[in-house]
């Protein structure tokens, strides 16, 4: 069973959890190993974190930052096509008044979250990336994403190694927890002369 959960982790390569929306890849959303646009992957990632549902105007203001007369009708548009897109793997559905899903999605943020809830920085780390859903300026998902980057950094300034601090403040260009990393490495550790030019490269 350990063996089978480690091949449905993203970044493993083998097998697609086809109930996994992987929003960290470089070559956009996938859900499994099939890729969905960026409207579709930001409404899913919004419905994965309010599973009691959200209202049509809901979602509006989740995914416009100025809406119009017109936004709820091209929700509504997008939510028959998403249906579409679901309705090629059985069980996946969509209720409306809220919308909600009917099915356990599991994303990269819940996964997140879920490390970050454990205490497990290295999973957290793994599962972090600065470029989730990069092209997204839907309010809702700026929110997740913004939380997205501070938890991983509060939580690796707090307990994080040497080595975490420096791989997390490598990812986010952070001069801070670059300082934090050299603190806690030795003095006679030779990657020191290598920060202090990052850091001061950073804050040039």
């Amino acid at each position: 069973m350990a063996a089978e959960t480690q091949l449905l982790l993203p970044g493993a390569g083998v097998v697609a959890d086809p109930d996994y929306l992987d929003l960290g890849r470089p070559d956009g959303a996938h859900l499994g190993s099939c890729p969905v646009s960026l409207r579709h992957a930001e409404i899913l990632a919004l419905l994965a974190q309010h599973r009691d549902g959200l209202s049509s105007a809901q979602l509006v203001d989740e995914l416009f930052e100025r809406p119009d007369a017109a936004a709820e009708g091209t929700v509504r548009a997008e939510m028959v096509r998403l249906r579409k897109v679901l309705a090629s793997s059985p069980g996946r559905s969509l209720t409306s008044r809220p919308y909600r899903l009917q099915w356990e999605l599991q994303t990269t943020i819940g996964r997140l979250w879920s490390a970050l809830e454990s205490g497990d920085i290295e999973n957290a780390l793994r599962l972090y990336s600065p470029g989730m859903l990069e092209r997204s300026q839907a309010p809702g998902i700026l929110a997740l994403r913004y939380r997205a980057e501070a938890a991983p950094r509060e939580l690796v300034m707090d307990r994080g190694s040497a080595q975490q601090l420096l791989n997390l403040g490598r990812q986010l260009a952070d001069s801070n927890l670059l300082r934090a990393a050299l603190r806690e490495l030795p003095a006679s550790s030779p990657a020191r002369s290598l920060i202090v030019a990052e850091i001061q490269g950073l804050e040039a």
